[in-house]
């Protein structure tokens, strides 16, 4: 199974398939019979934008050290980058897929492929076809045991010459041609599969099929950890500045980067789920401001007058894709800026002050304190009170 450096149109591919077909049963002594369409390939479900690349050393004893998942992946279930073979017929008895890593250029990229069905770096999974593919006219391929191993720098052009070695080059480019331009660059933290169909009609000469390219696959760092949140106690009110600190800093320092999600406790519905963006990022800092009072109640609480409401909040990096473990928070029903206690069923809802009345307030106490005086006493007739209270 030998990448083919022109792959062929899946038209030129048919007739091809058919000039074959057609040799074989004339060998046979039987009638040649009417052309038969190719099989394709296609991606039904794409691997995940971002994924942990392991070492070989993570890998070893039969260990995959990471699942490579598929992109719909979340908390109603996992899924695995899965490949579909339309055009499934009768004549044909089984089909191959032959995967490896190429860069978003569709040049070859040293990263190997590790799980079932893989060597030297690269995946290679036969399948017969049965009367169950034959009658649905397609065969569905799940990747569910795939991951992605890294190689260092020193080995990246002993990883590009095994490509000539091995045979396999989906990239429609001269490998050698590439070898001193690849071997310069530094960075290796993007790639796609590529998957390339052969099929055959009597399952010992391979015809090659067309190729499909994944989507960009970005290595996801260790995930980013979370120090502390200050203030940790909210107010429902909103319009409060928050800081998050972390222990170490952050890769990335744009704002638009970064999603701050704060979800009620226990609550698994994203309806819930409030979302927002940083003002500002410095290098282990982020800080934001809640929303407003109404926007708070409608995610945290579905407008009920709640007092009091336990959430957590996450951080993710969008470039990157690290996250940071729920981090617990609690709002309550008091002042925004002086933290007071307010109960609903006593003092109605009211937003926090503004600046302007915080200083009215406070040049009013000014004044009072100015204006309070002690009333003067006469010393003379206090002396004779106390005498006559005495006799």
């Amino acid at each position: 199974f030998t990448y083919q450096d022109n792959p062929q149109e899946p038209n030129q591919a048919a007739a091809n398939g058919n000039d074959l077909l057609e040799q074989i049963m004339i060998q046979a002594g039987l009638p040649p019979q009417p052309l038969l369409q190719p099989p394709t390939l296609s991606i039904a479900i794409q691997p995940a934008e971002f994924h942990q690349f392991r070492y070989k050393k993570d890998v070893t004893d039969n260990r995959l050290g990471g699942i490579l998942k598929g992109r719909h992946s979340g908390p109603q279930g996992e899924s695995y980058t899965r490949l579909k073979v339309a055009g499934i017929s009768e004549e044909l008895h089984s089909v191959c897929v032959r995967g490896c890593t190429v860069t978003p250029e569709l040049e070859p990229h040293p990263f190997l492929l590790h799980g079932d069905d893989c060597q030297n770096g690269a995946i290679r999974l036969r399948q017969q076809v049965t009367q169950r593919h034959v009658n649905s006219g397609e065969m569905e391929i799940s990747l569910e045991r795939l991951s992605i191993v890294s190689v260092r720098n020193d080995d990246v052009a002993e990883e590009l010459n095994s490509r000539a070695v091995n045979g396999f080059n989906p990239d429609l480019r001269h490998l050698q041609q590439q070898q001193q331009q690849q071997q310069k660059k530094k960075f290796w933290g993007e790639l796609c599969l590529c998957f390339q169909l052969f099929y055959s009609f009597n399952g010992d000469e391979w015809i090659p099929g067309n190729i499909v390219i994944t989507e960009v696959i970005r290595n996801k760092k260790a995930n980013i950890s979370i120090d502390r949140v200050f203030p940790a106690d909210l107010s429902l009110h909103g319009g409060q500045r928050v800081f998050i600190y972390f222990t170490k800093p952050l890769s990335d320092q744009s704002p638009d980067s970064y999603e701050i999600v704060i979800s009620p406790h226990g609550n698994q519905d994203r309806s819930c789920e409030l979302r927002l963006k940083p003002i500002e990022v410095k290098p282990n800092i982020i800080e934001l401001e809640t929303q407003c009072e109404q926007q708070l109640r409608n995610h945290l609480t579905r407008g009920a007058p709640h007092e009091r409401v336990n959430a957590n909040l996450r951080v993710t990096c969008c470039s990157t894709g690290q996250q940071s473990k729920e981090s617990p928070l609690i709002f309550s029903d008091s002042c925004a800026t002086c933290g007071q206690r307010m109960r609903a069923e006593v003092r109605p809802l009211q937003p926090p002050p503004s600046k302007q009345q915080r200083l009215e307030r406070a040049n009013f106490a000014v004044q009072q304190d100015a204006d309070f005086s002690l009333p003067k006493l006469d010393i003379g007739q206090l002396f004779q009170e106390v005498l006559l209270d005495a006799s």
